[in-house]
């Protein structure tokens, strides 16, 4: 694969949801806390880290993600499904299952969809970013640090994507995390160049497809990185995901 200069912006460090582990940078901002012993999941100068996903199927509060984040002794993690629904967006509706809908109720949960999504829109263009600032405190002070937050935004309004740039400051997050498409590749950079942060993306089985390649990640935005799922890219490929990561880097400093 060839090298561009880009591929220096490359986060080579990337949330492995397969793996629910990620190898990812830090920088320690824990604030006092209750004498507990602060988690430390860095291992032979690595940052070691996990995805909140991999806590998906449990009690899903912010209390009870710090719980088991301090059971597990990680200190770094991807927030992801839990914020939004702590802070009390309003939920979507939930799509009948075990039953083949009607066209008139196909219907009628589209316009609930569609009211939905607004009233979510509403929301998060009203929210106090102190609501964010007060997680990241809770986070801190129990020695975790929210080093990268999973929206995916890049279908929401533009205003919407701002408010998800303006939660990652508040939370202390490098950036934002958004499922790869094309779309988002060339959407989702432009607001992170303009908030100074990144947006990364969370790769599945594509590196499988013919001629797919990493090159328009980099070449849509200089703050687009890569979030490696390793464990979809093995999976899809068969092949070591150090194989891409080397290839990448090669010639390149790396980010740490």
């Amino acid at each position: 694969m060839k090298t561009s200069i880009s591929r220096r912006k490359f986060l080579g460090t990337a949330a492995t949801a397969a793996a629910a582990f990620t190898v990812i940078p830090v920088i320690n901002s824990c604030g006092s806390g209750s004498g507990q012993k602060k988690p430390n999941s860095k291992v032979g100068g690595v940052q070691l880290g996990c995805t909140t996903y991999s806590y998906r199927s449990m009690p899903h509060k912010v209390d009870d993600v710090i719980g088991y984040l301090l059971l597990a002794g990680i200190n770094s993690i991807e927030l992801r499904l839990v914020g939004e629904e702590d802070l009390g967006i309003p939920p979507m509706p939930q799509r009948p299952r075990g039953q083949e809908m009607t066209d008139e109720q196909k219907a009628e949960f589209a316009k609930q969809m569609d009211a939905a999504r607004e009233a979510q829109r509403q929301w998060r263009l009203t929210l106090p970013m102190s609501k964010y600032e007060d997680m990241r405190k809770k986070f801190n002070n129990a020695g975790i640090d929210v080093h990268i937050l999973k929206f995916a935004p890049s279908a929401w309004s533009d205003e919407e994507i701002d408010y998800a740039y303006n939660a990652a400051k508040a939370l202390g997050s490098i950036g934002i995390t958004d499922e790869y498409s094309e779309m988002a590749i060339n959407r989702l950079g432009k607001f992170a160049e303009k908030h100074k942060s990144l947006a990364m993306y969370h790769t599945h089985g594509q590196p499988a497809e013919p001629g797919f390649s990493f090159d328009p990640i980099f070449a849509a935005s200089p703050a687009n990185y890569l979030n490696l799922d390793a464990g979809h890219y093995y999976g899809a490929t068969g092949l070591h995901p150090n194989d891409i990561i080397l290839s990448i880097m090669t010639g390149c400093a790396v980010y740490i």
